[in-house]
C-alpha cells in the first residue's frame, strides 16, 4: 500500500475540511471539528482511506486546492455570536466581542453581556410597570362589580353628588316606589294593574309613546286607578346616543301625548318624571329635562330583570335583601317579561306588607319625606 506524503497546515482550518496523516505504517487522521479548539484525535477506517498507486499527489493537491479556496477565520466577522454545544468546553475561546459562555441546563449557550445588563436594569421598571397594571385592573374590576350590583352606600353617594337626579329618598320610614319601564301593553299591563289592585299598592308607569297609541285604554286605567305615568321616549333607545335635536323631539312629541294625564304636586305643578332609555344620561340630559319641567328619576334596586325571562323567585330574593327605605325600585313591562314582572309582583308585595312597607308612587315618595302632612292625610 503506497503511504501519503506529509501534509502540514499553515494556519487552522475550517471545519472538517483539514486532514493530515500522522505517520505512514499505523494511519491516523486529525480531524478538525471546531473552530478555536483543541483538537481531537479518531482513528479512521482503513478501507475509507485506502489509496491506490498513484493517487496520492492528487489527493494532496486536491486537500490543498479545498483548503485555499474556504477562507480563514481571520476573515470572518467576529461581530457574530456562534454557539457551542454541549458541556464541558469552557476552553474554548469565543472571539465575538461581548459574547460569553453561560452554563444553563448542562449546555453551554452564548449570551450578549450588554444585553443582559440591559435586561437586568429594566426588570424592575418593568416589574412596577405590571404591578401598577393589575393593581388598576383590579380596582376597575371592583368598581364595575360594585355598579353591576348597586351597592346601597354607593347609591347614597351619587344621590348626594347628583341631587337633581334622583336614585332614592333618604328617609327613615318604609316607603319604597315601584317604577315600571317600556309600557304599556294590551296583555301585560292589566295583569300588573290586577296584582297592584289586589295588594293596595301604586306605582309609577314610565310609558313610550309609541306604545301609548296601540293601547289609550290602558293608559286610562293607569291614570283610574290612582297610578301615575312617566316619560320614557318615543321610542326604546339609548338616550345618551341621540344628538341633542333627536332627543329634545322624542322628549317634546312623548310630553304632548303625557301632559294630560299628569297630577299637580302640593304646590300646584305637575309633577313630570323622565327615565332615560337604557338608564344611561349625560348633563346635556338633565338640562334638556329641567327646561322642559322634568326632573330625571332612575333608582336604586334594580335586579337587572330585563336579562332574565324565567327568574322571578331569584329577582325577589335580591330585591327582599336588599330593600331599604325610601328604595325606588325597577322592573319591566315588556313582552320579553311577560310572565316573570307579574310573578314578582305576586310574591314581593305580600312580603313587603308582612315588613312594614308601602309601595307607593315616585311622588307619592317625594310629597311623603317632604311634606309629613301628606302621609298622616293618607
Amino acid at each position: 500500500m503506497t503511504t501519503f506524503s506529509s501534509y502540514e497546515a499553515t494556519s487552522t482550518p475550517p471545519i472538517g475540511t483539514s486532514i493530515t496523516p500522522t505517520n505512514s505504517s499505523s494511519p491516523r487522521w486529525r480531524i478538525i471539528f471546531q473552530r478555536n479548539c483543541k483538537p481531537k484525535t479518531l482513528r479512521s477506517r482503513n478501507s475509507r482511506f485506502r489509496s491506490q498507486q498513484g493517487s496520492g499527489p492528487r489527493l494532496a493537491d486536491h486537500l490543498t486546492s479545498l483548503w485555499q479556496r474556504r477562507p480563514s477565520l481571520d476573515r470572518k466577522d467576529a461581530s457574530k455570536p456562534r454557539q457551542i454545544r454541549g458541556s464541558g468546553r469552557d476552553n474554548r475561546q469565543v472571539g465575538a466581542k461581548g459574547w460569553h459562555v453561560s452554563a444553563f441546563g448542562g449546555i453551554d449557550m452564548l449570551v450578549n453581556s450588554s444585553l443582559m445588563a440591559n435586561v437586568q436594569a429594566n426588570i424592575v421598571p418593568m416589574a412596577v410597570i405590571v404591578a401598577l397594571g393589575s393593581l388598576i385592573f383590579t380596582i376597575i374590576l371592583l368598581l364595575g362589580l360594585a355598579i353591576l350590583c348597586h351597592p346601597l352606600w354607593i347609591v347614597k353617594w351619587t344621590q348626594k353628588l347628583q341631587p337633581h337626579v334622583m336614585y332614592l329618598k333618604p328617609t327613615q320610614e318604609k316607603l319604597v316606589a315601584l317604577t315600571l319601564d317600556d309600557g304599556p301593553h294590551a296583555h301585560i299591563t292589566p295583569q300588573l294593574l290586577d296584582i297592584l289592585k289586589e295588594n293596595n299598592c301604586r306605582a309609577t308607569w314610565f310609558l313610550i309613546g309609541n306604545h301609548m297609541a296601540r293601547c289609550p285604554l290602558v293608559v286610562d286605567r293607569i291614570i283610574a286607578e290612582g297610578h301615575e305615568v312617566a316619560n320614557h321616549m318615543m321610542a326604546d333607545v339609548a338616550s345618551w346616543t341621540l344628538s341633542k335635536e333627536e332627543f329634545e323631539t322624542q322628549l317634546i312629541e312623548c310630553d304632548n301625548r303625557l301632559k294630560d294625564y299628569y297630577r299637580n304636586n302640593s304646590s300646584g305643578q305637575a309633577q313630570k318624571w323622565f327615565r332615560p332609555g337604557h338608564g344611561f344620561y349625560n348633563m346635556q340630559i338633565v338640562k334638556t329635562c329641567k327646561k322642559h319641567g322634568y326632573r330625571v328619576a332612575l333608582g336604586s334596586l334594580y335586579p337587572m330583570d330585563h336579562m332574565f325571562e324565567r327568574q322571578a323567585h331569584l329577582l325577589v330574593k335580591i330585591l327582599l335583601w336588599r330593600i331599604h327605605p325610601g328604595a325606588v325600585i325597577i322592573l319591566h313591562d315588556r313582552v320579553p317579561q311577560w310572565a316573570q314582572t307579574p310573578l314578582v309582583l305576586r310574591l314581593l308585595l305580600p312580603e313587603l306588607r308582612k315588613r312594614g312597607y308601602r309601595v307607593v308612587s315616585l311622588s307619592e315618595l317625594e310629597e311623603s319625606v317632604s311634606n309629613p302632612e301628606v302621609k298622616q292625610a293618607d
